[in-house]
């Protein structure tokens, strides 16, 4: 049986073409070994640079199967198909049971725990939901246990409170300024 290479456009034997899990690729063995240095993006059928590629421990080769915008653009398309999934993927991230955020969110009234405000940071046309805050001495890093869960904030509250290192300290000398200030600009 031939096979064309989507590289080199030439017609090949099946046993040239190197299997996956998949079933066979759709380069042939000629033109991986010529750009072993590079990766090859299924997506549009190219090889690049391995700097073109985000990185992927799981695979032999250590990068993805498709270059950087091949992989943007199939994100893009897959959370527009798949709306709720960038929701769960944040409440996982969270600790959060399924439901609780809109627990939290209806407990809060909708609305900032600090600010006592509605989001209204956008991004594409489309408002941000409020920010999951936690505390950040109990699990440092981005993700959490989901115990340590304080509020749901608006994202100028959240900026402020990671700006300032969850310093109360800091916080409370913050108002005083800003106090202070507003009282010396009304005379």
């Amino acid at each position: 049986m031939v096979t064309v290479c989507c590289v080199c456009n030439e017609p090949r034997s099946v046993e040239d073409f190197k299997r996956s899990k998949y079933g066979r690729r759709a380069v042939c063995r000629t033109c991986v070994l010529t750009n072993s240095d590079s990766g090859f993006c299924s997506g549009c059928a190219a090889f690049y640079p391995r700097s073109e590629f985000y990185a992927k421990k799981s695979k032999a080769d250590g990068i993805q199967s498709l270059c950087k915008p091949c992989s943007k653009t199939w994100q893009k398309s897959w959370y527009a198909d798949n709306p709720e999934a960038k929701r769960r993927g944040r409440m996982r991230k969270y600790g959060l049971a399924e439901g609780e955020y809109e627990a939290r969110l209806e407990a809060q009234g909708g609305v900032c725990f600090v600010c006592s405000r509605p989001e209204t940071a956008m991004r594409n046309g489309v408002l941000f939901l409020l920010s999951v805050d936690h505390d950040h001495e109990c699990c440092p890093g981005g993700n959490s246990c989901g115990r340590c869960v304080r509020g749901l904030l608006c994202m100028k509250c959240n900026r402020v409170l990671g700006l300032m290192g969850d310093s109360p300290g800091l916080l409370r000398a913050l108002a005083s300024y800003a106090e202070e200030f507003a009282k010396t600009s009304a005379i």
